[in-house]
């Protein structure tokens, strides 16, 4: 979950939607340590959930990203509160990326009624 995260963080701050972006674990401080096919791999699970768009380089075997889906910025702005995403990574404990975002979506809806005296 958090590997899933960090790629769509670093997808936000790189991508412009004006092209198609190969990512590498050399060019992200937070990746280098990762293997290239996790990292490969995670790109294209976030494209089957639906939180990125991204076409397969054909030649060099990579996911190509192109954009941030709707879902993938909304994600992101959920989990954008650190004690947020800390509760919803723990309320979900080993349960499904689904279940995390379901959690995460209720835990940000709570915190907004709170700061706006809501409930």
């Amino acid at each position: 979950m958090e590997l899933i995260k960090a790629i769509l963080e670093a997808i936000e701050e790189t991508c412009d939607d004006f092209g198609l972006f190969s990512f590498d674990v050399e060019d992200f401080e937070q990746f280098e340590n990762l293997n290239i096919r996790t990292l490969h791999g995670h790109i294209r699970l976030a494209a089957q959930g639906g939180l990125i768009e991204c076409d397969d380089d054909k030649k060099n075997l990579e996911p190509l990203v192109r954009r941030l889906t709707w879902e993938g910025h909304e994600f992101l702005s959920n989990a954008r509160d650190s004690k947020v995403w800390e509760a919803a990574k723990q309320a979900a404990g080993g349960l499904s990326f689904s279940v995390l975002t379901q959690v995460l979506s209720s835990l940000t809806l709570e915190y907004v009624k709170k700061k706006l005296s809501l409930s």
